[in-house]
């Protein structure tokens, strides 16, 4: 079930086909024996340094798919002076994300129809230290996810003994 989730797409996962005929017509060739181009890759973003203005995105229920999955890239994200950004829907907590990414964390928001929820995310995130929200409006309404739906993955999700 979570393979599919991370492996899947909605509708007939056109989008999946696009990107990976994008990634694949790209081609990396080493350059080997040429001058250094040198230079610094690193950027400032949102008043902090970071080695390149790349982050890890959020994923949904992480640990599910991998048992600490969470903490473990907010760890290497740290490690390579990286932004993590931290799913609204992880199974680590947001003290324990922004411990391992050594306060290069971020939070991911979604709006929520209660906004009383919404903001007491934000204000247990701001008191913790995160200083970075990136508000999330990519599901305006559940998306029809064929491989979910087969799995009986359903929002909101509630362990059964048919997902354990």
């Amino acid at each position: 079930m979570f393979f599919d989730y991370l492996d899947g797409g909605t509708g007939d996962e056109r989008g999946i086909a696009a990107n990976r005929q994008a990634f694949d017509s790209i081609s990396l060739v080493p350059q080997f024996l040429r001058e250094p181009i040198g230079g610094d890759g690193s950027a400032t973003i949102f008043g902090q340094r970071y080695s390149i203005p790349l982050g890890v995105s959020p994923v949904g229920v992480a640990g599910f798919i991998w048992p600490g999955a969470e903490v473990t890239m907010a760890r290497l994200a740290s490690e390579f002076a990286i932004p993590f950004i931290l799913s609204m829907v992880a199974n680590a907590t947001m003290e324990e994300i922004f411990r391992a990414a050594g306060g290069r964390a971020w939070l991911q928001v979604y709006p929520t129809q209660d906004g009383a929820i919404l903001s007491d995310i934000v204000e247990r995130a701001k008191v913790i230290g995160y200083t970075v929200l990136v508000a999330t409006i990519d599901t305006p309404a559940v998306s029809r996810r064929h491989r979910d739906i087969r799995n009986g993955y359903d929002t909101p999700f509630e362990i059964s003994p048919r997902t354990v």
